[in-house]
C-alpha cells in the first residue's frame, strides 16, 4: 500500500508543513512535488519508516527542512531530488540518533543549522544556490541557469512536476518541485527608432510548450512589471500608458503560461530605444560664406546635428515657406541654382532627424551679380573733366600719372603697361585713385579695366599718353619753351601711327629755387596728389593753372612741406625737424613762389630755405 502526498504549497504552519505519522505494518508514504515554506518543519516524519521524500522544495523553515524522530526502528527513509535551502536549527536534512536515512540527488545549501544532521550526504548531492525565479514572491520555479536542471534521478513515482508537466523536460529530471521549460517571448524592434512618440507601441509573440499563455507583462527602465496597455498573448501589443522623457530607454517583456511558468530572465524579450522629440540644430552657408557671386549655380554648405538621433533629411529653397521644395537625403554639400534676377538672394534650409522631428528654419544670403562693371577715368593728374570714352589720348607732363575715376563699388581696378599690372580697390562709393609706376618719356598705352566683387570683369579700355614736354608741339608750350627743346636734349617723339593726341590741354611752366636763387633740380613737387620732378633746370610743367583750392607740397630732405596759393603765388611755409650726424637739430623754412604765365610766360617757383639750431 502506498499513500502519496503531492502538489501542496504549504506556508507558515506553526509546526510541520507536512507531518507523517505511520503505525502501519506494510507499505509506505511518498511526499512528492510539494513546496513547504516558512513552517516550523518543512516535512516532519514521526516514527514512520520506508517513506520516500522526492522532488520537494523545503525553504526557510524554522526548525528544519526535513526532520524525522523515532529511534533505531525507523529505517528505509529515502530523501531524493529535494531542494533544502535557508532552513534553521536542525538544518536542511535531519534525523534523530539511530534513524537510518539515505540522501542522494538533493541540493542542500545555506541552512543555518547545518546542511545535514546525522545524515550522510549522497554521492550526487550538491550544495549550490538553486537560482529560484523570485523567492520574495514565493515563486520557486527555477531559472534557466539553475544548477538543479538535469541534476536529479529518474523515479517512476514522480512522472510529472507540481503542475503536471511531464518529467523530464531535458536529459534528466530536475531537482525540486518544478521541471524547467522555456516560455518564449520575442519582441519586435521599435520602428522608427529613435521615435518622436512618447508613448510608443511595441509588438511581439510568446509561446509555451505546455498549456497556454495566460498573460504578458513588461518593465520599462527596470521599473515595476505591469500588464497595463497590453493586448493579446501569443501575439501581443503593448502601448505604453505614460509619456516617456527624451532619451534612451529599455523595455523587457515576459509571458506567464497556464502552468504558472514565467519567461526566464535570460529569455525576456528586450529592447533599447530612444525617444527624441527635439529637432536638429543646424546652419547653412552659400559658397562657403561668400558675399557675392556672378554664377547662379552655387554650393550650399549644410551642417546639422541632433542630440539623440541622426540627421536624415534636408530641405532648401529661396522661399521662406519652402514652396515646391521637398525633402532630400541629408548631405553636407548640395548644388543649388539661384533664381535669375540680380540682387540679394536668401536661401533657407531646414533639417529632419531619424525620429521625424523637423528643425527650425535657417538661412544664408548672397548677392547675385552678373553685370560687368563699367569703369571711367575722371582725372589724370591735374587734368579733370576727362570724357567717358575709349581710347583716351593726352599729352602728359609727369612720368607717374595719378589717376582718379569711378567704377562699381569695391571693385578691383587694373592698369597694365607692358605686362606690369597695377591695382587698387575702389571704395564703397565706387571712387578710386591710383598711382601708376614710372613710365618712359614717350608715347605709352595703358589698358585698364575693373573686376567687381562677384569676379565679373568689365570691358578693357585704353589710355594713351604722350609723356614729357620734350615730345609736345611748340604751340602747346609757354612761349619761351616753344623756341627750344625744354629739356635741351630730347626731340619730340611721334605716336606709333603718327597721329597726335586728341584731347586738348594747356601747359604751365614752374621753376623751383631756394632763397638764394639756387635752382632745385630733380626735386619732387606734389600738386593735388600728382607728383612732378623738376628737370635739371629746376622746372616742372603742369596741365592746370594753380588755384587757391590746390594742395601744393615740396619734398625737402625727405619731408613734404605743405603750401597754399596766395594770389598769383604759391607759398609753402613750414618747419621740419631733422637731426644731423652730429645731433644738430636743423629747421627748414620753405617759401614757394609760383608765378603763372599763359602763352608767352612761364612760372617761377622760389623756395626760401633757412637753417637754424633749436
Amino acid at each position: 500500500m502506498r499513500v502519496a502526498i503531492s502538489g501542496f504549497n504549504i506556508k507558515n504552519a506553526s509546526f510541520g508543513g507536512i507531518r507523517i505519522y505511520n503505525t502501519r505494518t506494510s507499505g509506505y508514504v511518498i511526499a512528492r512535488n510539494n513546496i513547504c515554506e516558512s513552517n516550523g518543519v518543512g516535512i516532519y516524519n514521526y516514527y514512520s519508516k520506508d517513506n520516500k521524500i522526492y522532488n520537494n522544495v523545503l525553504y526557510n523553515n524554522a526548525m528544519a527542512g526535513f526532520h524525522s524522530d523515532g529511534g533505531a526502528s525507523i529505517t528505509g527513509l529515502e530523501l531524493r531530488n529535494n531542494i533544502a535551502v535557508n532552513n534553521g536549527f536542525f538544518g536542511g536534512l535531519s534525523v534523530s540518533s539511530g534513524i537510518t536515512a539515505t540522501s542522494d540527488y538533493n541540493n542542500v545549501w545555506n541552512n543555518s543549522g547545518g546542511n545535514y544532521s546525522q545524515i550522510t550526504p549522497g554521492t550526487h548531492d550538491i550544495s549550490v544556490d538553486p537560482l529560484f525565479v523570485e523567492v520574495s514572491s514565493s515563486d520557486f520555479h527555477i531559472s534557466s541557469s539553475s544548477p538543479v536542471i538535469n541534476s536529479g534521478a529518474t523515479f517512476s513515482e514522480v512522472p510529472t512536476d507540481i503542475v503536471g508537466v511531464a518529467r523530464p523536460q531535458g536529459v534528466a529530471y530536475d531537482i525540486g518541485a518544478y521541471e524547467y521549460y522555456d516560455v518564449s517571448v520575442s519582441l519586435t524592434a521599435l520602428s522608427p527608432d529613435p521615435t518622436a512618440d512618447t508613448t510608443p507601441t511595441f509588438t511581439g509573440t510568446s509561446s509555451t510548450p505546455h498549456g497556454s499563455i495566460s498573460s504578458v507583462s513588461y518593465s520599462v527602465d527596470e521599473g515595476a512589471w505591469t500588464s497595463t496597455g497590453v493586448t493579446g498573448t501569443t501575439s501581443y501589443s503593448i502601448t505604453l500608458p505614460s509619456a516617456l522623457a527624451e532619451g534612451v530607454h529599455t523595455i523587457k517583456v515576459r509571458a506567464t503560461d497556464s502552468n504558472g511558468y514565467t519567461t526566464d530572465s535570460t529569455l525576456f524579450g528586450t529592447g533599447s530605444f530612444t525617444v527624441d522629440t527635439s529637432g536638429p540644430v543646424g546652419s547653412i552657408s552659400v559658397n562657403a560664406g561668400a558675399i557675392v557671386t556672378a554664377d547662379r549655380d552655387v554650393i550650399l554648405t549644410l551642417s546639422a546635428t541632433d542630440a539623440l538621433s541622426s540627421v536624415t533629411h534636408v530641405m532648401f529653397s529661396e522661399s521662406a515657406t519652402f514652396v515646391v521644395a521637398s525633402w532630400e537625403a541629408y548631405a553636407t554639400s548640395k548644388a543649388f541654382t539661384l533664381s535669375s534676377s540680380n540682387g540679394t538672394k536668401t536661401v533657407y534650409a531646414k533639417y529632419k532627424d531619424a525620429a521625424g522631428n523637423e528643425s527650425e528654419k535657417y538661412s544664408a544670403t548672397i548677392t547675385l551679380d552678373t553685370v560687368k562693371p563699367a569703369i571711367k577715368i575722371t582725372d589724370i593728374g591735374l587734368i579733370d573733366n576727362v570724357p567717358d570714352k575709349t581710347p583716351l589720348y593726352y599729352y602728359f607732363t609727369s612720368q607717374t600719372p595719378h589717376i582718379k575715376g569711378t567704377t562699381e563699388a569695391n571693385s578691383t581696378v587694373h592698369f597694365t603697361y607692358e605686362g606690369t599690372d597695377t591695382t587698387v580697390t575702389a571704395g564703397a562709393d565706387g571712387k578710386y585713385e591710383i598711382d601708376i609706376p614710372e613710365l618712359p618719356r614717350q608715347y605709352v598705352e595703358l589698358e585698364y579695366y575693373a573686376v567687381d566683387p562677384a569676379s565679373n570683369q568689365g570691358s578693357t579700355r585704353l589710355l594713351k599718353l604722350m609723356i614729357g614736354v620734350e615730345n609736345f608741339p611748340a604751340e602747346l608750350l609757354p612761349q619761351e619753351e616753344a623756341t627750344e627743346t625744354p629739356s635741351g636734349e630730347v626731340s619730340p617723339t611721334p605716336t606709333t601711327n603718327g597721329e597726335p593726341p586728341t584731347e586738348t590741354i594747356k601747359v604751365f611752366g614752374i621753376q623751383v629755387a631756394d632763397q638764394d636763387g639756387t635752382i632745385l633740380a630733380e626735386t619732387a613737387v606734389y600738386i593735388d596728389g600728382q607728383k612732378y620732378i623738376t628737370d635739371k633746370n629746376g622746372k616742372i610743367y603742369i596741365e592746370k593753372k594753380p588755384t587757391e583750392e590746390m594742395t601744393v607740397e615740396v619734398e625737402v630732405n625727405g619731408k613734404r612741406i605743405k603750401g597754399s596759393v596766395m594770389g598769383e603765388k604759391i607759398v609753402a611755409e613750414a618747419s621740419i625737424q631733422a637731426i644731423t650726424k652730429g645731433g644738430t637739430i636743423t629747421w627748414f623754412k620753405v617759401l614757394l613762389w609760383v608765378l603763372v604765365l599763359g602763352g608767352a610766360g612761364y612760372g617761377a617757383v622760389k623756395v626760401a630755405r633757412s637753417i637754424g639750431k633749436n
